[in-house]
């Protein structure tokens, strides 16, 4: 099993502080669109994209924090017991934070899916091109929802079929292209 993925907030505020332009919902969807496009991102070069800059080599934390997210996410998407999660607000967030992160979240997945190099569209499975495309109705989702239960439910389905669509594109692009490289 996987091990699990560093707090939400640690996330968030390491790369607040490293005055990264992306979220923690960004970055984790940034890293598993890379992951699902490719098996060559390595450690080093995703978080240079995370951060936009190569973080300084003083900043061991920031570094720290990042690894561990690239290793359990890598770990995560090729997990046989489905171990893989979505980097997200907890469930004690509001709702409409919740939402509007896991638009975030399928923004980042179609920008490292894209930056990853999977084959063109119309070269790819039929199953890779609808994930994607619902990927991309998902990222416009309306973040002024309401606390009902329905809404809540709703929110809980859309991170199942995300999480799961995720470890399906992976394996199809790996099964249709091969292995492109190793991770470093």
């Amino acid at each position: 099993m996987a091990e699990p993925l560093p707090d939400y907030s640690e996330v968030q505020d390491t790369l607040h502080e490293a005055g990264a332009g992306v979220d923690a919902a960004q970055a984790h969807g940034l890293l598993t669109g890379l992951l699902c496009a490719s098996d060559g991102i390595g450690r080093d070069d995703w978080i240079e994209r995370a951060l936009g800059v190569a973080p300084p080599e003083h900043a061991y934390g920031t570094r720290a924090v990042l690894a561990r997210l690239f290793e359990s996410t890598a770990a995560g998407i090729t997990d046989a017991s489905f171990g893989f999660a979505l980097l997200l607000p907890p469930d004690s967030a509001p709702l409409h934070e919740r939402a509007s992160a896991l638009g975030r979240w399928c923004e980042g997945f179609l920008a490292g899916f894209a930056l990853g190099g999977a084959s063109a569209r119309g070269e790819r499975p039929e199953e890779v091109e609808e994930y994607l495309h619902d990927v991309s109705e998902i990222a416009r989702v309306e973040t002024d929802v309401s606390e009902e239960e329905e809404a809540e439910a709703a929110y809980a389905e859309l991170i199942e079929y995300l999480r799961t669509g995720a470890m399906l594109v992976h394996e199809t692009v790996r099964a249709a292209e091969g292995p492109r490289g190793a991770r470093s």
